[in-house]
């Protein structure tokens, strides 16, 4: 039980350092804010079709590319806090009423 809750205090840590990473990362796109830092970069995009848009630059593809795989590290260290949390519940629950 002991090890469980060391994992999951480990697992907010690592959520809560890699989200204030995020709102500090800046991937040089205008239409980002700190307010989207959970969302991948084409879903911050205004989808205007009359208005083209200048290509992007390789260093701001390449900042864009490595903000999507925080972004997937974020997704993936929330879902692993949930079952985390209900693996504790069940835990304690079991200790509770045994």
């Amino acid at each position: 039980m002991l090890w469980s809750i060391s994992i999951l205090i480990l697992l907010i840590y690592l959520l809560t350092f890699v989200s204030n990473y995020l709102k500090k990362f800046e991937t040089g796109d205008k239409s980002q804010t700190s307010k989207d830092y959970w969302m991948y970069t084409y879903d911050v995009r205004k989808f205007k079709k009359a208005i083209p848009t200048p290509q992007d630059s390789i260093t701001v593809v390449n900042r864009k590319i490595f903000k999507d795989r925080l972004v997937n590290c974020y997704w993936i260290l929330v879902l692993l806090i949930f079952f985390q949390t209900c693996y504790v519940a069940a835990g304690i629950g079991h200790l509770m009423f045994k």
